[in-house]
């Protein structure tokens, strides 16, 4: 069990209750229903991260595919990202919890990109057959 300390903006049992929203995040795939608004306001407000206007905003940019995600789990957890000192108890204990979900993240996301190459192969095959199709696939690729 996690020893958390009181700081100025954020008790101990805050701290708590975060870890707790953190876990069912990762344990249920990033998913929304999950993201909670105390889990974003300590990652926008306390980890080094922007708002992203909202916490749908902010769910949109990191957990919508899991190389984003990637990205986020990079910078939340990289030497780099010093965040605020008052909270590396918590940031240390989200790690922590990470490590267990890891394997599972990255087999998502794999299983993803896996998924996104064969729908695109289908869609490279249709488009060179149909013309018209291939204009509008393009152009969604924004090539």
């Amino acid at each position: 069990m996690q020893t958390f300390t009181d700081v100025q903006f954020m008790s101990a049992k805050d701290k708590e209750l975060t870890l707790k929203d953190w876990e069912k995040f990762l344990r249920n795939g990033l998913k929304w229903e999950q993201f909670s608004n105390r889990l974003y306001e300590h990652l926008h407000l306390h980890c080094g991260f922007i708002a992203h206007y909202n916490r749908q905003g902010f769910h949109c940019e990191y957990f919508n595919s899991g190389v984003d995600s990637e990205k986020f789990f990079d910078w939340l957890f990289s030497p780099n990202n010093h965040g605020m000192i008052d909270y590396n108890d918590l940031k240390s204990a989200m790690k922590e919890v990470y490590q267990n979900f890891k394997a599972t993240i990255a087999e998502d996301t794999n299983a993803e990109v896996t998924s996104k190459i064969a729908l695109l192969e289908v869609c490279v095959k249709r488009a060179k057959e149909d013309y018209e199709y291939a204009k509008k696939f393009l152009g969604e690729l924004h090539l």
